[in-house]
């Protein structure tokens, strides 16, 4: 059975791929989930070519926006073992009517973007047409009024970077044959 079902998953991930590099764009659906916001696709850029990864005519996403202010701290992982991805950033400036955009790069030069309005946070899966196998270039832009301004870029492969959660307060740190040994109580025996 847990054969079947890793077959499975690879179908999905190279159909959702396939769909993608078909040009077919999937809608963004937006849910809120407990911790940061869901969506369930990455709506493709109209324009498809590693120059022009956006709705408007906006700087290449591998130069500074010169400006202090704007989304900073870009950091992109996959949340502990599970098929779900997360990105999450600051945001330097007024937050009145501000909305931001998560920005995807794919090896094909093909780029996508995911609504977050608000939020600096934002979660998707692997079935959201980000390939989480290769590397991908990621950056967010955030729009206010007539005002663009966006992150630097970082380029990495989801499926190795994972974020654990820590464990809950009560460390025990000990030493047993000179190796440390660090106890606590998982949250099942609470």
């Amino acid at each position: 059975m847990g054969r079947l079902v890793a077959v499975l998953r690879v179908l999905l991930l190279l159909w959702s791929s396939r769909e993608f590099t078909e040009g077919t764009p999937r809608a963004a659906v937006e849910s809120e989930p407990a911790r940061g916001r869901r969506v369930a696709g990455c709506t493709q850029s109209s324009a498809c070519r590693a120059i022009e990864c956006s709705v408007r005519d906006l700087p290449d996403p591998d130069t500074d926006s010169g400006s202090a202010s704007g989304p900073t701290d870009l950091s992109c992982y996959r949340v502990d073992s599970e098929s779900v991805y997360e990105c999450s950033w600051r945001y330097e400036g007024p937050t009145d009517g501000v909305s931001h955009f998560l920005w995807c790069r794919r090896q094909e030069g093909c780029c996508c973007y995911f609504p977050a309005g608000g939020d600096t946070r934002l979660q998707f899966s692997d079935q959201d047409g980000v390939p989480v196998l290769r590397n991908v270039t990621l950056w967010v832009e955030s729009r206010a009024g007539n005002r663009s301004e966006k992150s630097p870029s970082v380029s990495l492969r989801l499926s190795t970077w994972v974020r654990y959660h820590p464990p809950p307060g009560d460390i025990r740190v000990s030493s047993a044959s000179g190796q440390p040994r660090w106890e606590w109580a998982t949250r099942q025996e609470k």
